[in-house]
């Protein structure tokens, strides 16, 4: 009896063994269970949107088709993580998505910036070659040889007889230096004759400051006496720009009488931006085309840089040397000039790949993988189909050459609603 009530209680304490380890495997499957159930809702991805998949930056809370029959995109809260992890504009776009859009990219590399400076300008005169005719001394216009603006003189031509009785007066003294000079005999005291000469040849400067010239005090003292008008000739060849006197009137000294120019010979004076002062050197060649002369093109040099730059415009000016044999260029005419500038070596960005927002200028970067973002740059001068970037991109780094403005657009799409997003789920 006590045998078989051992047996019996050994049995028990093995069922209540086994009991137990079958009740620590069930609990650990309930847990495996109900952890696994929670954690199946938290791998659920949260549609936000749909998106029109031509990127024109209409979106539906449902989904739709466009005008051509395509499907709008879902846009779940993962796809505007970047974002959350500090990477604003980021944008991820599936590879066939990318395909169909056109996206085409070029790479950042160096090249040689041509140098062509593209400004506006306008003609003006070679202040070399001009002059301004005033009255060295006061007298009455007798007559007048030059009788309209426009009239081309040359050194030879006569522009007015003058009366003037302080000149007359000059000329009477000179006639006298030489009868004195020309009196002294041979054998007379060296510093008479010295005194003699030194007067005659003063009177002669005066004279020949005043507008008198040689061959006219020649003549004067070959005849013996002073005529009563003395005839004032052009200093220079040229056009006469400007009359200010009239015949019969009175001029004091330093009237200014006429304006005299040569233009054979002008300049444009173009104004050219700071971004592409550094690439102007004096003895470039430049291009002016002229308005009313559409089918003309002018060859010119740059001759000067000027030192300083407009407070308000912010360009400097350069200097054109421009020939005009055949008079077919006018001052004040407008000009359009492509200027040869120094060649360099610069990062260069192709143009289509620029946006251009007004205040800055913009590229999206191509990160690989379907990964778009859109980084600012400073852009230097232009050449052909390229800028010279400054500052923004790096060598070698990829952007979107097509197709940006759909990237744009999208970036800016999903940079708002996941600010929108982020803005919902804050506790208020």
């Amino acid at each position: 009896m006590k045998q078989l009530f051992r047996q019996l209680k050994q049995r028990s304490i093995a069922t209540r063994a086994i009991a137990i380890v079958l009740g620590i495997v069930v609990s650990i499957l309930v847990l495996y269970w109900v952890v696994s159930m929670g954690e199946a809702p938290s791998k659920e991805r949260k549609l936000l949107y749909y998106k029109n998949p031509m990127g024109t930056g209409h979106v539906s809370d449902k989904p739709m088709k466009d005008q051509m029959g395509m499907d709008y995109i879902p846009v779940y809260e993962n796809d505007l993580a970047p974002g959350a992890r500090g990477e604003p504009g980021l944008i991820v776009i599936e590879p066939a998505m990318v395909q169909t859009i056109g996206v085409r990219t070029a790479k950042v590399g160096k090249g040689k910036v041509a140098g062509e400076i593209s400004a506006s300008g306008v003609v003006a005169l070679n202040e070399a070659m001009s002059t301004i005719v005033t009255s060295k001394i006061a007298g009455y216009i007798e007559k007048l040889h030059v009788t309209a603006v426009g009239q081309n003189v040359t050194q030879e031509s006569p522009l007015f007889d003058l009366y003037s009785p302080d000149l007359d007066a000059l000329l009477q003294e000179y006639l006298s230096a030489l009868r004195y000079q020309s009196s002294l005999p041979a054998n007379a005291n060296a510093a008479l004759h010295r005194n003699a000469t030194e007067l005659a040849v003063a009177t002669q400067m005066r004279l020949e400051s005043l507008g008198v010239r040689k061959t006219q005090m020649k003549r004067m003292a070959a005849e013996g006496g002073v005529p009563r008008l003395v005839t004032i000739y052009s200093p220079q060849s040229g056009t006469v720009l400007k009359k200010n006197v009239n015949e019969g009137g009175f001029v004091p000294a330093g009237t200014e009488l006429f304006v005299l120019a040569d233009l054979s010979e002008l300049w444009v004076l173009a104004d050219v931006y700071t971004q592409d002062y550094a690439a102007l050197r004096a003895g470039s060649r430049a291009q002016v085309d002229v308005q009313g002369l559409p089918e003309k093109t002018f060859e010119g040099q740059v001759d000067f840089i000027y030192p300083t730059v407009d407070a308000q415009t912010r360009v400097a000016k350069v200097r054109i040397v421009l020939p005009n044999p055949r008079r077919l260029l006018r001052p004040d005419m407008f000009a359009q000039v492509k200027i040869q500038g120094a060649s360099q070596t610069q990062l260069m960005l192709p143009k289509s790949a620029v946006l251009r927002s007004g205040t800055r200028d913009w590229v999206i970067l191509a990160l690989g993988e379907g990964r778009f973002r859109p980084q600012a740059v400073k852009l230097g001068s232009e050449s052909g189909e390229h800028y010279a970037v400054l500052s923004g991109v790096k060598e070698g780094e990829t952007v979107v050459a097509s197709a940006q403005f759909l990237l744009d657009s999208e970036s800016r799409l999903q940079e708002a609603l996941h600010k929108l997003a982020s803005e919902a789920v804050e506790p208020k």
